[in-house]
């Protein structure tokens, strides 16, 4: 009986050997996959920064455009008001000449029989 249970117990230990073997290269492999899985999401990551850094870059070259597109129409609308200003001026120098005129021509010809 002794020897029977002395085969069974070796007979067990080889099977837990073997278990753990299985055990330790599953673990491995897990490890392994892990590993991967981490440095794809590093990359991951790094490329993520750098595409946030390249909108980021691209985000203030816009606002420095548009700034620069804000001056360009305050400077325009700035001249169009000046030109219409002068324009105005011009027509009421006009319209004054021509009142002045017609009085002139509406004496004359209250003069003449």
């Amino acid at each position: 009986q002794l020897e029977q249970l002395s085969d069974r117990h070796q007979a067990s230990l080889r099977k837990l050997s073997r278990s753990e073997k299985r055990i330790d290269e599953q673990l491995e492999q897990l490890s392994d996959r892990h590993q991967a899985v981490l440095r794809k999401l590093i990359d991951a990551e790094k490329r993520v920064d750098e595409q946030l850094e390249q909108l980021s870059d691209r985000h203030a070259s816009g606002l420095a455009k548009l700034r620069e597109l804000e001056k360009l129409v305050d400077d325009e609308m700035e001249q169009l008001w000046s030109w219409h200003a002068w324009g105005v001026n011009k027509f009421e120098e006009i319209e004054k000449q021509i009142d002045e005129k017609l009085q002139t021509l509406g004496s004359e010809s209250t003069l003449c029989p």
